[in-house]
């Protein structure tokens, strides 16, 4: 009984701890999203991570005290960005606002630079592009990313309810802050260009992790659904048959192998003699049928000859 009790506060403790963790989780997702919260978390785990290693612990305690401690610091960074520079939408907005004149500002900066050094100033120009682009990642990243996800959500909700559409939130919502996460990583390792591979690559890893979208799951049935189909025709087999007969080639007729009778029969259903009147075969008449009025003929079973 001991045993069990112990179990069952263990399960508790974890079920508690992974519920706190969650929550707290949910309310920094915006910030990771939308704002600047994956930086935070990346340098600040970062930095923890290193520390700890320098002090002779363990890779793994390193790294989970880097989660910790960066987890930490975005909790404290969402704090106070809420209460120095406003909401986070409104932080978004501006950020938004400023794209332009930060990518111009980049680039230029980019041509002077490869001039002074000689290089290309196209190339110069290119890198400096990207540097304003990687400034704003993942906002524009995610954004973009919400604009092709809110169709799926809208679809899954209306074709499969309320539930299904939710579940397309929690996966959009993963492969957001996968490609945030990503893009921080990018940016600490290569700063510009970094930070787009790293959230295109995030956002890949992310979507590994959570699944393909309703939409993408209905596409690819249909792809199979369609190849099925065009092999049931290749190999002559009539797809609205569930049962699966084949479908009959005009060109190919088919008799019946024991009286090699001359009149085209449907080799699936069973033989019939066409001289038997009281089986109400069509060809029974008396202009076709020399028989008609043999009554000995009328009751024999050709097909049980043989």
């Amino acid at each position: 009984m001991g045993l069990v009790t112990s179990i069952g506060s263990k399960i508790i403790n974890y079920g508690a701890k992974a519920i706190n963790y969650g929550t707290r989780a949910v309310k920094v997702a915006p910030e990771v999203i939308f704002g600047k919260g994956a930086d935070v978390f990346v340098s600040n785990a970062g930095k923890i991570a290193r520390q700890a290693v320098k002090s002779d612990k363990s890779w793994v305690k390193s790294v989970i005290e880097g989660i910790k401690g960066g987890g930490k610091a975005l909790e404290g960074s969402v704090a106070a960005n809420a209460i120095a520079k406003g909401s986070l939408f409104q932080r978004a907005i501006g950020s938004l606002k400023s794209l332009p004149s930060t990518i111009a500002t980049t680039t230029k900066a980019g041509v002077r630079a490869a001039q002074i050094k000689g290089t290309s100033s196209i190339l110069g120009g290119v890198k400096g592009f990207f540097k304003g682009v990687g400034k704003k990642m993942p906002l524009l990243g995610n954004l973009m990313l919400i604009a092709f996800e809110l169709p799926n959500v809208f679809k899954a909700t209306k074709e499969e309810g309320i539930g299904q559409g939710a579940a397309e939130v929690v996966k959009a919502g993963g492969r957001l802050a996968g490609g945030a996460l990503g893009s921080a990583v990018g940016s600490a390792i290569c700063p510009g260009i970094g930070s787009l591979v790293g959230w295109v690559a995030g956002e890949w890893l992310a979507s590994k992790v959570v699944g393909k979208s309703y939409t993408e799951q209905q596409e690819e049935l249909a792809q199979k659904q369609q190849e099925a189909l065009e092999t049931l025709q290749t190999m002559g087999i009539d797809p609205s048959q569930l049962g699966g007969q084949p479908i009959q080639n005009p060109n190919q007729v088919a008799v019946n192998p024991q009286m090699n009778d001359p009149f085209v029969i449907n080799p699936f259903i069973p033989y019939h003699n066409p001289y038997d009147m009281m089986n109400g075969n069509y060809y029974n008449s008396n202009m076709s049928n020399p028989y008609a009025n043999d009554i000995m003929m009328q009751g024999l079973k050709f097909n049980t000859l043989g």
